[in-house]
């Protein structure tokens, strides 16, 4: 028997009989349109009272629930529906709990009966078939005529929370084993022959690469959540722009190509997250690679348009059909087969969203195809 603990009156203590509740409930039976447009949606929602009650569930909500009659769930809270594990630690039931302090969902409740819409996530252990959710709860304040409730919507992330937790553990792992490598590759002393030496540099140079493209990927999916920290720097334009070319022409798209840096580049002096930096020009550099076919020439160069800005540009010599150019950016799309076709879009999202630079392209039969980026020289602005 679960023992009863003092409450912590986060939600009402006391709560509306079944005759309130049926009297509730009917009322929001009323208005049939709102009841099936609820209903067409695939997330969970439910229609709680002033007491953090329900008066209404959709049939996602019902499915979630585990219920084959929805009058089943009307006059619990949500906690007490979803059979969470410390619903019942409190004479008062769900929201009243010591747990419930740190509760998402009761938190987000308790600010759109505040009158504000609210968005948080809630962790929520089942008693019953011994299940765990991760839902996203977003509730907004509802009215009907003088009569105030609160809408609820789950969105289940579960699957979002657990491919997280994997992708952390997975390129932890191995960006540990990537440094164990790299160090000891670079501190190897020299061997006996002049064969064995250029095998030593070939697996420096492919470990290296290996690790730059583990990075990329770890990049991107913390640029897309939102989570990516720069680390910024002072960089001389020619020798990040020579060291770039120097790990890229490695990859098996630069075989038979040969890259140049512009004669007339200049080396002036930015601000910029290097690693950053480097995996815009570097994606630029592979797409220019792969659309270039031998003895093409692949140019890349910097000029200086205005005191306070810096263009970098990777130029080669193809030019793109008009239905490439218009998906160009776009998340997935490629030329090169299903799975491709992050190359582009990370150039736009890394380099405007993080590095604070403006992306574009031109692309014409006469004059081939130039992707450019134009930075800031004094660093990104800050947020």
């Amino acid at each position: 028997m679960v023992p009863v603990r003092k409450h912590t009156q986060l939600a009402p203590v006391n709560r509306f009989d079944k005759k309130e509740i049926d009297r509730q409930v009917a009322r929001v039976a009323k208005t049939p349109l709102l009841c099936n447009q609820l209903d067409m949606i695939p997330d969970a929602i439910m229609i709680l009272n002033e007491k953090h009650q329900i008066v209404f569930a959709n049939r996602a909500a019902a499915s979630l629930l585990n219920v084959l009659k929805h009058s089943d769930l009307y006059g619990m809270r949500p906690g007490e529906a979803l059979g969470c594990v410390h619903a019942n630690e409190s004479e008062h039931g769900c929201g009243t709990t010591m747990f419930c302090r740190t509760c998402g969902a009761v938190k987000s409740i308790l600010t759109a009966f505040q009158g504000t819409r609210s968005v948080e996530e809630c962790h929520v252990k089942a008693n019953h078939r011994h299940l765990s959710y991760d839902f996203r709860v977003t509730t907004s304040p509802y009215f009907f005529d003088d009569e105030h409730f609160v809408m609820l919507v789950l969105n289940d992330i579960s699957n979002e929370k657990r491919r997280e937790v994997l992708e952390r553990t997975f390129f932890h792992d191995v960006n540990n084993t990537l440094q164990v490598l790299l160090s000891t590759a670079e501190i190897m002393p020299p061997h006996a022959t002049t064969h064995e030496n250029e095998l030593a540099q070939v697996i420096n140079t492919g470990i290296r690469m290996l690790a730059n493209e583990v990075k990329s990927q770890q990049s991107l999916l913390l640029a897309e959540d939102g989570g990516l920290a720069l680390e910024l720097q002072q960089l001389g334009s020619k020798k990040t722009l020579s060291e770039i070319i120097s790990l890229y022409s490695h990859y098996d798209c630069a075989q038979k190509k040969k890259i140049e840096i512009d004669d007339q580049t200049v080396d002036a002096v930015f601000i910029s997250d290097k690693i950053q930096f480097s995996r815009v020009i570097g994606n630029m550099l592979k797409n220019a690679m792969e659309a270039s076919s031998h003895p093409n020439i692949v140019t890349v160069g910097c000029k200086k348009p205005s005191d306070g800005q810096i263009l970098f540009w990777v130029h080669n010599e193809q030019h793109m059909a008009q239905k490439i150019k218009d998906q160009v950016f776009n998340r997935s799309f490629s030329t090169k087969g299903t799975g491709r076709g992050v190359g582009t879009y990370s150039i736009k999202l890394l380099g405007e969203v993080y590095l604070g630079g403006k992306v574009s392209f031109t692309s014409t039969p006469e004059a081939g195809t130039t992707f450019f980026i134009e930075l800031p020289v004094a660093g990104p602005p800050r947020a």
